[in-house]
């Protein structure tokens, strides 16, 4: 009985880790719809990383091409919810060049309300 007791707590506490981990920054997730046009996406696929400044946002989610237009591919990205992604955000396919292993880079080239210097 004792040990039927020990082990429903250690079950509750790592269901409790498992709980509070997710409750972070990375808790809320939202889709992004990309489109690439005329450009490669080799080494781009499910799973692959997305990145802002360096920095790993989300991951890609679903990777289709057009059916009424062979040349753009749709791309659904899963971003961590405080990702700071506006409308001028612009999304580009980068390569390591050893490796061949793509992802997707986000930047915003002049956040909304400020002015380049």
């Amino acid at each position: 009985a004792i040990g039927a007791v020990i082990l429903a707590l250690v079950v509750a506490l790592a269901a409790a880790a498992v709980w509070l981990s997710r409750t972070g920054t990375r808790a809320e997730i939202r889709r992004y719809t990309v489109y690439f046009e005329r450009e490669s996406l080799e080494g781009l696929q499910i799973g692959s990383v997305v990145e802002m400044r360096g920095i790993q946002v989300g991951r890609v989610e679903r990777v289709t091409i057009q059916r009424e237009n062979i040349n753009r591919v749709q791309v659904t990205v899963r971003i961590y919810g405080r990702t700071p992604v506006s409308d001028n955000t612009v999304a580009v396919v980068e390569r390591k060049l050893v490796s061949g292993v793509a992802r997707i880079a986000l930047d915003t080239p002049h956040p909304p309300g400020h002015s380049p210097a």
